[in-house]
């Protein structure tokens, strides 16, 4: 995380947040669905499912504030938009639906995540 907060242009700083994403989604997709189904019949460990969710959320701020900082957010992206996104789009739901249920590999999440994020996100070069 550290390496993607101190590239110098916003485009590294989003490319190389993909591998971040799917090194924890590989390393606990199968805990982690665990926990998520234990949770309806378990409130508490719904709850602590939702802790993780906010825990991640907020460890993700510092990557929208740089992008921001830099002015490379797309203008029509506000700070909470744009944080709300990239939290969604780095969730473990979107890397659920591509490689367990679309047959993605890994690594071609790691590949193919990053042009569509980067739309998303950065102003297009004019």
């Amino acid at each position: 995380m550290r390496q993607a907060l101190g590239a110098r242009d916003p485009e590294s700083r989003l490319r190389l947040a993909a591998p971040i994403a799917r090194q924890i989604h590989d390393a606990q997709s199968a805990t982690f669905d665990l926990l998520r189904g234990a949770g309806v019949v378990a409130p508490e460990l719904a709850k602590l499912e939702q802790q993780r969710e906010c825990l991640r959320y907020e460890r993700q701020e510092r990557m929208i504030i740089s992008l921001r900082d830099a002015g490379a957010l797309r203008p029509e992206l506000d700070y909470t938009t744009a944080r709300d996104i990239f939290w969604m789009l780095t969730g473990r739901d979107v890397y659920r639906m591509l490689v367990r249920e679309r047959g993605w590999s890994s690594q071609k999440y790691r590949i193919g995540w990053p042009t569509p994020l980067c739309k998303v996100f950065l102003l297009e070069d004019e």
